[in-house]
């Protein structure tokens, strides 16, 4: 009895030391093969870095406020392994400071939309001219300015739920560089500012870009 009693602490001490061994053991395997993983992603990935500069034609709500201004778009993506779909990021900025009514209640208005999107994209061909559509789902960030008197201004800073459809074409130009000329629609769900005309509709802009894209 004495025996088993002095020997229990040693088998615990030796289950121990072994699980511990163990565990140490499949760490560095698990660790070996996220490494190998990540390795073999980057080594063998295709992204693609997009940059374009167009027009943003606000509408719905948006439209009542002000006129056309300028679109800047900026996508990250990762080819997938069959070459026509990818997944990626969209960061655009469709900024209207144009103000279309000076009869309003809303005088001198600045408007900026930024959307902020996680996209899919499909291409329909993958020959010399690839035509692609996508969307995007996200948030889009917007600031709303404006003046009530030639003294006081007012400023509504939001976020709101968004989604992008989006089509264009890209042509091959060379192994890495394809030129591209897109049609997009950032939505804003939440629709204009409470007050504005048609305010209980969506709105945003549509946006048309004409830019390039750099794949390595």
């Amino acid at each position: 009895m004495k025996y088993f009693i002095n020997a229990q602490p040693n088998l615990i001490g030796t289950l121990l030391h072994k699980l511990v061994n163990r565990y140490q053991h499949m760490n560095k395997k698990h660790a070996l093969i996220i490494a190998l993983l990540v390795f073999h992603l980057a080594a063998y990935a295709q992204w693609e870095i997009r940059a374009g500069i167009g027009v943003s034609n606000p509408i719905t709500g948006y439209k009542t406020l002000t006129n056309s201004g300028v679109l800047y778009q900026l996508d990250v993506a990762k080819r997938l392994n069959n070459k026509h779909w990818a997944v990626g990021m969209t960061l655009s900025w469709g900024r209207m400071h144009n103000d279309n009514n000076e009869s309003d209640d809303f005088k001198n208005v600045k408007l900026d939309q930024i959307p902020i999107l996680l996209t899919g994209e499909y291409e329909l061909l993958t020959k010399k001219l690839i035509p692609y559509v996508g969307l995007g789902l996200g948030v889009s960030l917007y600031n709303f300015n404006y003046e009530v008197s030639p003294t006081v201004g007012e400023a509504d800073f939001n976020a709101s739920f968004s989604m992008m459809p989006r089509l264009g074409v890209r042509l091959r130009a060379s192994e890495h560089l394809f030129p591209f000329l897109e049609v997009n629609a950032p939505l804003v769900m939440d629709g204009a500012p409470i007050g504005v005309d048609k305010a209980d509709k969506a709105t945003g802009f549509v946006g048309v870009a004409l830019g390039a894209s750099y794949n390595f």
